[in-house]
This record gives structure tokens, sequence and C-alpha cells, in this order.
């Protein structure tokens, strides 16, 4: 005897999801080198979540699947003044925001 399976109750539709964005650059310092080791920081205006990363060896940093929107990107690294932006992430896709810091920082 065989049997047959009907499955016509699971035969539905999976909702569409957006795909995720990501962010990611290059720092570098004012004469073009490489800033490793610098700490980047996310802030999302619509909930004030914050993500945090340090660039790597080659002076990148990269936050994956975030939601499009306002964002604060912070970047800091000793010896350079604090550099804040504030940026539009849209949807779907790698967005690239390199950062150079534009001066060394004082000492007092």
């Amino acid at each position: 005897m065989k049997y047959v399976a009907l499955l016509s109750g699971f035969c539905g539709f999976a909702p569409v999801v957006s795909a995720a964005s990501a962010l990611t650059g290059i720092l570098t310092d004012p004469l073009g080198h490489l800033v490793p080791g610098a700490n980047v920081s996310l802030l999302r205006r619509a909930d004030s979540s914050r993500r945090e990363t340090k660039s790597d060896d080659r002076g990148q940093y990269s936050f994956g699947a975030i939601d499009s929107g306002e964002y604060r990107p912070t970047v800091e690294s000793s010896g350079f003044p604090i550099i804040t932006r504030t940026i539009q992430v849209s949807d779907a896709g790698t967005q690239v925001e390199d950062v150079q810091f534009s001066a060394v920082a004082s000492q007092n």
C-alpha cells in the first residue's frame, strides 16, 4: 500500500525580510598612514543602540548586519582628536566611510 502525503497546509509564503547593510572603512592619519587599533563606536539614532569595534592592522573597521537609518560613528585613537560624524546608511549593501584624522591632538 502506498501513502501519499498532501502538504497543502505547509505551502505558505515566507515573509520578505529586508537585507541588512554593512558599514566599513579605513582609518588614516594626516599623512595617509594606516591607523590600527583605533576605537570605533556606532550609535544608531533611532533607538540609541551602540556597537563598538577596533580597526585592524590595515586600519580597517567594519560593522556587519546593521539596519538602514541615521548613525553617528565616533573614531578615537591616541594622539588624535576624536572624530564624530552623522551618516545615513542605505538599504542592503556595503557602505564605505573612510576617516582621515586631520591633526594631532594637542597635549595639555
